[in-house]
């Protein structure tokens, strides 16, 4: 055995041991580590070798490398022997070495010849050479072994040309609204409505161009066509996986592709890649990553100066940079986080709008007003009521830029995009309103100052409902999520106004039933986390309100972004009422309970109902890292409640409901 010691004085590794941050073991007296003999790799002290000695100005030969000597040959010996043993013993096998992640054998090709560097047999060479090979620079031209694979795993992934021209073909009425970087921009590499065999070799082109953004983008595009195919057609397409697992491996060659880009300059295509991504998170319930995108892509158009005046007579750059801060701002709102972009800065002020579109104005006006309810938010401990009503007054004056009939419901005859623009310009309108007044219609159960607030909120849940109800064309989660929430926002408003009229009632709760019938539909079609659990969740409402509510005791359900309902039965409800006829006048305003003035807690029945409803005034309720990891994907009905937190609780009875809505099912 070599009598050189194997390490540093002090040390308990080898050099690749300290190196990769590993326990480095010996067994027997074995010169080589384990886990050198598993990676096959030299073993090698940690100190240097000694300096040869000079002989006259000169290196000595011997002394630079003393290969004669016995002990350092039977070192190399017996290091060559335990490589060997363990090659032996390792069941290699020719096909795992050239399959790539599971997908079908690779052919070899003449780009290179890096699979030869890292075989097992010349790490065996290199480890008994004296000397050092020298080092070839490969040519700029050959390709990586990763970005083969990366090409020949993507091949294998995509639709057949038949499949790709069914999902063209399919999904073109919905390209005008979509992000512009594959359509509308009137340059030769841009898809052409009804020009299929043009649209498939533009996108065909672009995944064999080596070029990783612009492989992305043609991926992207892909993806978003798909994930607005009808799923009942699915069959038509013979995918090789599901659609889902389909779709998160085209994700991932899409974040492998970008990635790759890390250290070169930004440049168009990349924001254009941003562009769609943020839209596919969002159309699958992924807001929170949607606006992580949606934050990075604006960071890097303000450093090409998309946000210059300079930049709006460029068509592609403005309706880039548009795109980017308008979405961003109403994510934002929805998350109660704030905006990357101030109304101040340049590019996203009222006087940097060029574009003499009325619908585009709406669109500018409304983003800077949602700003303003972002940063009222932000700082809602110093902000007035005043200040809500300032936002309020603002909302109105945009109102009145459009003309009457705009707030009438679009007719069939029109083209898809068309309609697609008046019904969202309506649902960003209306949703801007809830915004502003949702905060003190939560307070208005308990303080009536802010009656006028509980009104304007209601009036924009029933203009939600009213604008989506009957958009299922329209493949979004988010915008499924808009509908659901708001006809929990009606729901708060009927339990807590048991003085409204018969009709106002009547007709909130026939946007109820309305809004059930509309996710069902969704959820009996689509794959739909949202509107599967959201239908769900109204029908279990509308039986307890109804009387007739046999599930379990007590039914708790999240609402990702919106907070927490609780339904009691049985001797919960019972005891909770019991305390709530006991409850001082001074209860906290926070937390308070209605219940139905004729009732006592004497003459409370065995089927009494509780309804709670949980949230947060300004803000999302929960940590966005914790409890709503999968966001709307989670399940409502399986969380962790001690991540969760209020500030704003309301529990109600349901005995108001019970009697006319038995007589009304008569009927």
């Amino acid at each position: 055995m070599d009598d050189t010691p194997r390490m540093r004085l002090g040390t308990k590794s080898c050099a690749e041991c300290r190196r990769r941050k590993v326990r480095c073991n010996f067994k027997g007296d074995q010169i080589v580590c384990e886990g050198c003999l598993i990676h096959n790799v030299p073993c090698r002290a940690q100190q240097p070798q000694a300096r040869p000695k000079k002989r006259g100005g000169v290196y000595s030969r011997r002394d630079q490398s003393d290969s004669t000597d016995p002990d350092t040959l039977q070192s190399r010996l017996s290091q060559l022997e335990a490589m060997v043993q363990r090659l032996q013993t390792t069941p290699y096998s020719s096909d795992e070495c050239l399959t790539i992640e599971g997908e079908s054998t690779g052919t070899w090709d003449d780009e290179g010849d890096a699979p030869f560097d890292t075989a097992p047999i010349s790490g065996l060479w290199k480890d008994a050479m004296i000397f050092e090979p020298a080092q070839i620079v490969s040519s700029p031209t050959s390709t990586p072994p990763t970005a083969r694979h990366r090409r020949h795993s993507l091949q294998s992934l995509l639709p057949s040309s038949r499949a790709l021209d069914i999902i063209l073909e399919t999904s073109e009425k919905f390209w005008p609204v979509w992000p512009s970087c594959m359509f509308g921009l009137g340059h030769p590499k841009c898809l052409i409505a009804g020009q299929t065999i043009h649209n498939r070799e533009t996108l065909l082109e672009a995944l064999r161009s080596k070029l990783p953004v612009l492989e992305a983008k043609a991926l992207l595009w892909i993806m978003l066509c798909i994930s607005h195919f009808p799923p009942a057609r699915d069959k038509e397409l013979s995918f090789s996986k599901p659609r889902r697992a389909l779709m998160e491996q085209y994700l991932k060659q899409v974040v492998d592709l970008l990635s790759s880009l890390e250290h070169e300059s930004e440049d168009i295509n990349r924001l254009e890649c941003y562009c769609v991504l943020w839209k596919i998170y969002f159309d699958s319930g992924k807001p929170r990553r949607a606006w992580q995108v949606l934050r990075r892509a604006i960071t890097i158009a303000v450093q090409l100066s998309f946000h210059n005046s300079k930049s709006y007579s460029d068509i592609r750059k403005r309706i880039i940079w548009q795109s980017l801060w308008q979405n961003e701002r109403q994510i934002s709102g929805m998350l109660g986080l704030p905006t990357s972009v101030s109304n101040s800065h340049p590019g996203c002020r009222l006087e940097d709008l060029v574009c003499d579109d009325p619908i585009q104005a709406i669109h500018q006006r409304l983003s800077i007003l949602c700003g303003s309810i972002i940063d009222r938010d932000q700082n809602h401990t110093k902000a007035a009521y005043a200040t809500t009503v300032q936002l309020d007054q603002d909302l109105e004056e945009i109102r009145g830029l459009l003309p009457q009939n705009f707030w009438d419901s679009p007719s069939l005859e029109q083209p898809f995009a068309a309609i697609y623009a008046q019904q969202s310009t309506k649902l960003k309108y209306f949703t801007i309103q809830k915004h502003i007044h949702m905060p003190y219609m939560l307070k208005a159960t308990t303080e009536s100052k802010y009656e006028y607030s509980f009104n304007r909120a209601m009036e924009a849940a029933r203009g939600i409902i009213d604008s989506l109800k009957d958009s299922q064309d329209i493949i979004c989660e988010v915008m499924d999520f808009f509908v659901f929430s708001s006809a929990i926002v009606l729901m708060i408003g009927m339990l807590s106004r048991p003085g409204a009229s018969a009709q106002i009632i009547d007709d909130d709760w026939r946007l109820f039933e309305a809004t059930s019938a509309y996710l069902h539909r969704t959820a009996a079609v689509l794959d739909c986390s949202v509107a599967r659990q959201g239908a769900e969740t109204l029908d279990v409402l509308m039986a307890a309100c109804k009387g007739n509510y046999d599930g379990q005791e007590e039914f708790v359900v999240a609402i990702p972004y919106f907070g927490k309902v609780r339904i009691d039965r049985g001797e919960v409800a019972r005891a909770a009422a019991s305390v709530a006829a006991s409850a001082t006048t001074d209860q906290s305003p926070s937390v308070s309970t209605w219940s139905c003035p004729s009732s006592t807690s004497n003459e409370i029945s065995q089927d009494q109902t509780l309804i709670e409803f949980s949230s947060n005034e300004f803000g999302p309720p929960v940590s966005m890292d914790t409890a709503f990891e999968n966001e709307f994907g989670m399940d409502w009905f399986n969380f962790d409640e001690t991540a969760m937190s209020f500030d704003w609780t309301q529990e109600f009875n349901c005995d108001m409901f019970t009697g006319a809505y038995h007589t009304r099912d008569e009927t």
